[in-house]
């Protein structure tokens, strides 16, 4: 089984700061067959993290929006780093709707706020075929660049599904975690990815 860090949202619980993750992400990365690395919004733990523990694959989680929208900047730090990581050390990385808006951020894809993506069920299409997956995004594009490929469109031509054309990294604007029972599909695209 392969180790993948997976970052975590930051929240505050009466009066405490907390980095925190869906624990339905630990049901689905197993369903993957995945060892899950829950990642700190602490950089210097993090450096100390990959010098003790094989990196084999990145996700960034969903939840809350990226530092230019209004979210915490400690955690589109760690973010940021990993992505180069991931460029640097051509180790895979899958942004998961939060996760993929950093992606589009970072390579320089303007995200604007979007109507009717916050839905239980959305139908999209993913290389042209029918699926029915979760929206829960208020930003979101329409506009690609020549790094990315496109293969998942949402309502109104919002882009859901991209893949970068040098680099491992892709994203999905639905949250594979929190389909129960998890979608064979998801599940595959992910054994796939990191495979």
């Amino acid at each position: 089984m392969k180790n993948i860090f997976i970052t975590q949202r930051v929240g505050t619980i009466s009066e405490e700061l907390r980095d925190s993750l869906d624990s339905r992400w630990l049901q689905f990365m197993e369903n993957c067959n995945l060892i899950p690395i829950l990642i700190p919004n602490n950089e210097k733990i993090l450096k100390h993290y990959l010098s003790i523990i094989e990196c084999d694959g990145i996700i960034l989680s969903g939840g809350d929006n990226i530092y230019s929208l209004g979210g915490p900047k400690c955690r589109d730090d760690i973010e940021t780093f990993l992505i180069n990581l991931s460029i640097s050390k051509n180790i895979p990385l899958i942004g998961i709707c939060r996760g993929m808006q950093k992606i589009q951020e970072f390579f320089g894809i303007k995200l604007t706020r979007v109507q009717g993506n916050i839905q239980e069920n959305q139908e999209i299409y993913i290389d042209g075929e029918k699926h029915n997956v979760n929206s829960y995004h208020e930003y979101g594009t329409k506009i690609n660049n020549e790094n990315f490929n496109i293969w998942a469109i949402g309502k109104n031509n919002i882009i859901k599904g991209i893949s970068h054309n040098s680099h491992k990294i892709s994203g999905v604007m639905w949250h594979p975690e929190r389909i129960v029972p998890n979608r064979e599909y998801d599940i595959n695209l992910f054994r796939e990815f990191f495979g």
